[in-house]
């Protein structure tokens, strides 16, 4: 195993896979062939079919929900369809649908093709999110079950990026503030929250929303002007059984918050 900053990386020859929250781990299991994103781009090609498609996933806390969607294209190696609800890139899904058999790498004799499936892309528009997805196998992959929000790199991905070195000590202030989710129906999951440490890149604080690691969502001040957008770099769990997210800003908190920076 390397393990670099927050993430973690399997070599291409282990057989278990890390299960951390908030950590990106490479698929190496059930003897699926897993290329890069160059060598995956259009393996298979894809076709315009239109097929209802159940979506069942997971959020940061384990919770499961459900969905259905139609597929835009489908090919042998995956498919695209839109959804409402909120997945990030490396996310697992479970899907079920009537596949037709010659797309299948499996069960081809059922009426139903159940297969776990990776999410390789995500963009969000008006209608909601588009994503593009890989199909892995019949079984999830190792370490699934015990953190189904984890997310995954296939091997031969891009490294994800590395988390900044901390230029600007963390200190203990406690700004109360808003958190909001950028949709795309707009801002939801409005939450009032206070931050536990803050700095002039990021801050700590806790949520009850089910948010995901790579996330983006905005935090207001409350009672000042103060309003950033955020990527949220992290996600742990403490001993209170609270989350507690680690955020990263676009926008430097003026110096008024941070009186001894």
């Amino acid at each position: 195993m390397v393990n670099s900053a927050n993430w973690c990386y399997l070599l291409p020859n282990e057989s278990r896979l890390s299960s951390q929250a908030g950590r990106v781990v490479v698929v190496v299991d059930q003897g699926v062939t897993m290329n890069g994103p160059d060598t995956e781009r259009r393996a298979h090609a894809r076709t315009c079919v239109c097929l209802p498609v159940r979506v069942k996933g997971f959020e940061t806390d384990g919770t499961a929900w459900e969905e259905t969607t139609t597929s835009s294209d489908v090919s042998f190696g995956g498919l695209s369809f839109l959804l409402k609800n909120h997945v990030a890139r490396g996310q697992i899904v479970l899907l079920n649908m009537a596949l037709p058999a010659q797309m299948r790498k499996f069960d081809q004799g059922q009426p139903t093709y159940r297969v776990y499936s990776l999410v390789r892309d995500v963009s969000t528009d008006s209608q909601g999110s588009w994503v593009r997805l890989k199909f892995l196998g019949k079984k999830p992959p190792k370490g699934f079950e015990e953190n189904p929000s984890c997310r995954y790199l296939l091997p031969g991905d891009p490294p994800p990026e590395r988390e900044e070195r901390r230029r600007a000590v963390r200190r203990h202030v406690f700004l109360n503030v808003r958190l909001h989710r950028k949709t795309a129906a707009g801002d939801e999951g409005l939450e009032q929250s206070v931050t536990e440490d803050l700095s002039r890149g990021g801050a700590c604080l806790p949520t009850a929303q089910s948010i995901v690691a790579g996330e983006e969502i905005v935090i207001e001040e409350i009672g000042g002007a103060y309003r950033t957008e955020a990527v949220v770099r992290s996600i742990h769990v403490g001993k209170d059984g609270v989350a507690r997210l680690h955020v990263r800003f676009k926008e430097t908190p003026p110096g008024r918050l941070l009186p001894d920076d």
